[in-house]
């Protein structure tokens, strides 16, 4: 098991510092934890965002899962999805994020 630190940061970023956020890889599985501002930039080279097969947000402050749209708008475009998709959401509760993710034939598919 692996953890990287994609961002180590207070509530808000600052120039070059992003907010929390935790990679954690076992076995090519990978879990994204409270990805705040800024935490995409923070992913190890060549992770792609429709790498991440599950992301778990502790809380609903923005420095906790304010990158889960750019998170699903990565996916969209990394699938080659051109069309709008009723199927990309995000749900955020309190203590957990539910994403559907769009596959490349624009079918929807929940983690």
């Amino acid at each position: 098991m692996r953890m990287t630190v994609a961002g180590g940061g207070a509530a808000w970023p600052t120039r070059g510092v992003a907010c929390g956020g935790y990679l954690v890889t076992s076995e090519g599985f990978r879990l994204l934890l409270d990805p705040g501002y800024g935490t995409m930039v923070g992913l190890p080279e060549g992770v792609r965002a429709s790498d991440i097969d599950v992301v778990f947000v502790s809380h609903d402050h923005p420095d906790h899962c304010a990158d889960l749209h750019p998170l699903l708008r990565a996916r969209v475009l990394e699938s080659g999805v051109t069309r709008r998709s009723r199927s990309t959401r995000c749900r955020a509760r309190s203590t957990a994020c539910s994403i559907s993710t769009v596959s490349a034939n624009g079918t929807g598919r929940s983690t």
